[in-house]
Formats: structure tokens, sequence, C-alpha cells
């Protein structure tokens, strides 16, 4: 691909009729010291790129900015199948505050909402319409933007089109506009570009230029005729501009978009200024759990950058869901490494969410992966573990010698006992190479190993309820 590759509900808060605010900038000259970082979804080759969308939908998240106010537009651009255009995307402008904003370019277009004013990028009024919210988005928030067609007016030959934004953090959906376009326009292109576009003085060079780290995925839509979803990937980029990209895959899908502070001449990222640790986590995605057992799916963070430690740990699910270090290892909430693996037991759902916090030099940078999981539809009860370590059940007496597996990870008894494995002396690991999750009721011979606060210990002798690195019985690996 010609490209540079590196291992990189819905409550809806109608605000349209009280909104009194002048048109955000959304669109500048970029000048000749500078061109405008973009990324192209195209049609997944899976997919008939020739038919036409009813709706179409994007997500972003601003992982990075340098103050509050930059002069940029994180925005998606799309086009109609004859004519005309639109966008939608976040502004985080210093004279209107945080913005987001849904823009239809060409003639003949028209709003009853207060929000949209006529005139995109322009102070002609007839080059389309501008549709402009205050809206307090959030560092690290994924937000999902969406276009789609609402209704038609055959009698005055125009259809309806509605923009709205999604925090999938709150779960809240927000119109930001609604505009008419002529019906000759027809549906969707397949296809969109996401660009980051700096909006004031066109003649800074990248160097000079605030930084920023935004996400563009989840590029989908409804074809027109079939209501079957479009599917979409990353087919081309601008390499001379102000941008790195950092995607993986031979059909990437989504582009985390790093911009702006040292820049060499030739415009090409000569690195973050204060060499800050950057997160990057696989985007969200589902699976569907198993019958016959636990199944696990890959997180790898590998391409984070200048990240010296990771700390990964369950936060979503917590007691549902599970990380493993490898096959056959323990069932663990944390992990200290940058590939990890995230473990469904089975016929399980809900939401799980896993966290990954890198460091480096006393700064942190933090990002989440949401996996959906979803039960089989027709669950069996999966076989128990071996007879040699069966699962523990409680009220059950144990006596010494007794084997069980709780929680993915097995034990052996060290005398009578009721209570349940790992939260006291009654048990020990039966494979001291097992890692797991330190706790403080639970007690460890010479050679067991734990994850504590993202990093790996081992235990020098005997010890119970001395915390990993607050007591030289732990050694750090």
């Amino acid at each position: 691909m010609n490209f540079k590759v590196k291992t990189l509900g819905s409550l809806i808060a109608l605000s349209l009729l009280t909104v009194n605010v002048p048109v955000a900038k959304a669109h500048n000259d970029q000048g000749d010291k500078a061109r405008t970082p973009n990324v192209h979804f195209s049609t997944h080759p899976n997919m008939q790129s020739s038919k036409m969308l009813s709706a179409l939908t994007a997500s972003m998240e601003v992982q990075e900015m340098t103050n509050e106010a930059p002069p940029w537009y994180w925005a998606y651009q799309g086009w109609y199948m004859s004519e005309g255009a639109f966008y939608f995307g976040l502004q985080p402008n210093g004279e209107y505050g945080k913005t987001a904003l849904f823009s239809i370019f060409g003639k003949g277009t028209q709003s009853n909402v207060e929000a949209c004013k006529r005139g995109a990028d322009s102070t002609d009024p007839d080059t389309g319409m501008s549709c402009h919210i205050p809206y307090d988005w959030e560092v690290g928030h994924k937000y999902t933007f969406n276009v789609k067609r609402t209704g038609q007016d055959a009698a005055q030959s125009l259809t309806t089109w509605q923009g709205s934004v999604t925090d999938q953090t709150t779960g809240q959906e927000t119109i930001i506009g609604i505009v008419s376009v002529p019906a000759r326009w027809s549906d969707l292109q397949p296809s969109l570009l996401g660009w980051a576009e700096w909006f004031l003085n066109g003649e800074l060079t990248c160097a000079q230029r605030t930084n920023f780290v935004v996400k563009y995925n989840d590029v989908s839509g409804v074809y027109s005729d079939t209501a079957t979803p479009w599917q979409s990937y990353i087919s081309d980029s601008n390499p001379n501009t102000c941008a790195t990209y950092d995607m993986t895959g031979t059909y990437p899908t989504e582009v985390i978009m790093s911009a702006g502070g040292t820049f060499d001449g030739d415009n090409n990222s000569g690195g973050n200024t204060d060499n800050a640790p950057v997160a990057v986590v696989p985007a969200d995605f589902s699976v569907i759990s198993s019958s016959d057992g636990s199944i696990v799916r890959e997180l790898d963070a590998s391409g984070s950058k200048n990240a010296d430690s990771y700390s990964w740990k369950v936060t979503g699910g917590k007691g549902s869901f599970w990380l493993q270090e490898e096959e056959k290892g323990g069932w663990v909430s944390a992990l200290g490494q940058a590939k990890v693996r995230a473990l469904f037991p089975a016929n399980s759902s809900g939401t799980a969410i896993y966290e990954l916090t890198v460091s480096k030099n006393g700064k942190q940078d933090t990002k989440r992966v949401t996996i959906t999981v979803t039960a089989p539809e027709n669950p069996t009860t999966p076989d128990q573990p071996g007879t040699e370590f069966p699962e523990w059940q409680a009220g059950t007496p144990y006596v010494a010698g007794d084997k069980v597996t709780y929680e993915g990870i097995k034990y052996v008894a060290k005398y009578w006992t009721l209570f349940r494995p790992g939260y006291n002396d009654a048990w020990k690991l039966a494979n001291p190479s097992q890692i797991t999750e330190w706790k403080a009721s639970m007690a460890y011979s010479g050679g067991d190993s734990v994850i504590y606060q993202g990093k790996t210990y081992k235990a020098a002798y005997w010890t119970q309820g001395n915390t990993p690195g607050q007591h030289s019985v732990w050694l750090v690996q």
C-alpha cells in the first residue's frame, strides 16, 4: 500500500433550536508550508463498490492535544453520488469553545434549524449550509458521527439528511443539524476522507503547529437498496503532510494520526518533543463466547510510542472476564506486558473493558479497549476440568492433597479447609510458575510469581501479606 505503515442507545439531546452562535470556520487554505493530512476510507475488497449509501458512520477519538484550543479541525468528508459534499467533525475552537460541526456543500441546500447557517467556508449563502453546536467533547472519549437520509419531499424535489454525534462513553447522541438537499444529488458515495486541518495561518510550518494525536476508525454505512452493511478500509493517505500515520494489517480499518510539534524540513515527524508515552491499543470489537470452553483474543500494545512499561487490567466486567499471559496460564485481572490474551469464559456475555497504561520517565498514557461479548445461541454446559483438578465447590470440605481449579488456576490443599482458593493459607499453587494477581490474604511459597500494579514479582521465600515492591521478599522480574 502507498503509505507509511508502522506497528502501530441512545439518549437524543436536541440542542438545535436553542443555539445562537456564529458559524465556526470549517475550512481554510493550508498554504505552501504544510498540506492537510488525510486518509482515505474506501470500499473493502469483499464489498460491492458501485452501490450508494443511505447512511454513513465514522468514529474519532482525540487522544492528545497540547492545549485546550489548538486551531485544528478533525473531520471526515464524504460526497453525494452526483454533486455536493458533506463534512462532520470536532473543533477545539478558541473563539467559540469546543464544537461539533456538520456541513453540506453545494447549491440548493436549506434548513429550518437555527444551528445551521447559510454559507459553508464562504460568505456566499448559496455555497451550502454549516451546522455548528457547542459540544463539550473530551480527550480520550470515542465519538461516533452519523449522517443519514431521514426524509424525502417529492413536491419540492428534496431529500433531508441528519447529522449527529454520539459519545460512546456516555451513550448520549446529539443531533448537530438537519439539512435538505436537491433530490438529484441522490444518496452517498461509499467513500470517506478523514483529515486534520489547521484553520488559522496557513503559512506556518509543521514545527510551528501544536501537537495532536487522533484515532480515525469504524467507518461503515448502509446500502440504499438492500439495507445491508457497507464496510471500509484505508486505501491510501497523503504522505506530504504534517502527520505520521500508524496502522496495521493488509486492509487497515483504523489509523492513529499524529501531527504538529518537532518536524524536519521535509514535513516528516521528528517525534514527540518531550518523548511522552502514547498508548496504542486495538480497536473495539465483538466476540461470541463458546459452549465448549473459554476463548481468547490477543491484545497487542507493542505499537505504543515511547513506552518503558505496560500495564493491562480489566476495568469493566472484572470477575467475569480475564487476562492471560500465555496459553494454559492463570486467569488474572492485570498483567505487565505489551501483548496479553483477553480471556472469555464459556457461555459468557456482557461488556469487557481492558485498560492499558504505558509509562516512561514518570509520565503515563491510558487507553481502553471495549469488547462486546455475546453468548452462543445454544449454550451447553462445558466440560469440567480434568478429574485431577475439578472445579472448586463452595461448601465442600477439602483435605491435604486435594486438587481443584478456581478461576482458571490450579491449587492443592495444604490441610483441611472450606475456604476458597487464593484467599488464605490453606491452598498453594499447583504450579508455582503460574502468574496470578497478588492477594494480601494468599500465602505464597518461594518461587511463586504474581502480578501487582502491572509488574511481575517472584517470591524469594514463604510470605503472606507483604506487598510486592514494598518488601524484600518479592523480587521484581
